[in-house]
């Protein structure tokens, strides 16, 4: 039980890397706390449930379920696709995401806000149904649907 335990925190710390850019990722402790962990032993995916909570140095992400996915060649493991779900709030410096979904993916380094997104900094607020933000490019993609445009507030100087 304790080998399950501890194996499933760790497959746990090391999804981390891939939610923010690495210049987020500072050495240090990072904490996840859930009401309940599952981790498949084998191919390392684990879940994640009730009151989320990752903390790290460098930001912080709350959300009622976590699931990461391992893509496997060989031996090694790699995280392939992170999926938060459920008032997802996370907090990175000066800027805040909120929505419904976050899903990462590794393969585009490619994250998703979904239902009711926002992201927030001091510049200003994008509200959106969907907001995809590539890493890679550092382009950003807002959708809308026939019921929610997409809104940018921003800040004037003061």
């Amino acid at each position: 039980m304790k080998r399950n335990i501890l194996a499933a925190l760790l497959v746990g710390l090391s999804c981390l890397a891939f939610v923010f850019p690495t210049h987020l990722m500072a050495q240090g402790a990072h904490t996840i706390e859930a009401d309940e962990v599952r981790a498949h032993l084998e191919s390392g995916d684990s879940v994640f449930r009730g009151n989320v909570v990752v903390v790290a140095p460098e930001y912080t992400i709350h959300a009622h379920e976590l699931v990461v996915r391992f893509a496997t060649a060989g031996k090694q493991r790699s995280i392939q696709k992170m999926e938060a779900s459920g008032d997802v709030r996370l907090a990175y410096g000066d800027k805040q995401g909120f929505g419904e979904r976050l899903e990462y993916n590794a393969a585009t380094a490619t994250f998703v806000l979904q239902n009711n997104a926002r992201l927030v900094d001091a510049q200003g607020t994008i509200a959106a149904p969907m907001i995809r933000v590539n890493q890679q490019t550092q382009e950003i993609h807002i959708e809308s649907t026939p019921t929610q445009r997409v809104r940018l507030t921003f800040e004037g100087q003061r």
